[in-house]
């Protein structure tokens, strides 16, 4: 997201990927679909009952709408 390289990179850096391992994709932030274009891997088990796994599919619709 880029509200988190904004807040945690370097001013002249840009990630050239991204990877989460079980990301918790329950929680809607400001921007939260804003991204830098860069591919994004996301590894989920879908028998995590943690961390369910529809809405970081729901997350990644909306973001590849956002991005069109």
């Amino acid at each position: 997201m880029k509200r988190m390289q904004t807040a945690y990179g370097l001013a002249n850096w840009d990630f050239a990927a991204f990877v989460a391992f079980y990301p918790n994709s329950l929680p809607a932030y400001r921007e939260h679909t804003a991204t830098n274009g860069k591919p994004i891997r996301m590894f989920h088990g879908t028998a995590d009952d943690y961390n369910p796994v529809v809405p970081c599919r729901e997350y990644v619709a909306r973001a590849a709408k956002a991005e069109k």
